[in-house]
């Protein structure tokens, strides 16, 4: 899936996590989610077609060089948001799984 499609999903299921200014900050949340996603299919993807060891690898390297900085904004606007982002975002992933089986049966 594009970084767009992602973008995209992410910010109809919610939309809450967009642009916040949050201490003098500026973050975007859906922008961190889409990225995460996409690190997290490539992940998927070396799972399926490679093997567990260099998925694994890559989930260490997504997590430490790119995606960890990510959880860290979102984790900022979720506290900075009210209970309902929180169930929010746990809605997101559900259908997120439902999302990828119906793209990939």
């Amino acid at each position: 899936m594009s970084y767009q499609k992602r973008r995209e999903f992410v910010s109809l299921s919610c939309p809450y996590l967009g642009l916040k200014e949050i201490d003098d900050d500026w973050l975007d949340g859906v922008d961190d989610l889409a990225d995460i996603l996409g690190d997290l299919q490539r992940v998927k993807w070396c799972l399926d077609y490679t093997s567990l060891d260099d998925a694994k690898w890559h989930y260490h390297f997504y997590y430490y060089s790119h995606f960890q900085e990510h959880i860290r904004s979102i984790r900022k606007i979720l506290k900075s948001s009210n209970s309902r982002g929180r169930s929010s975002l746990l809605l997101l992933l559900k259908n997120g799984i439902k999302m990828r089986s119906i793209n990939n049966p």
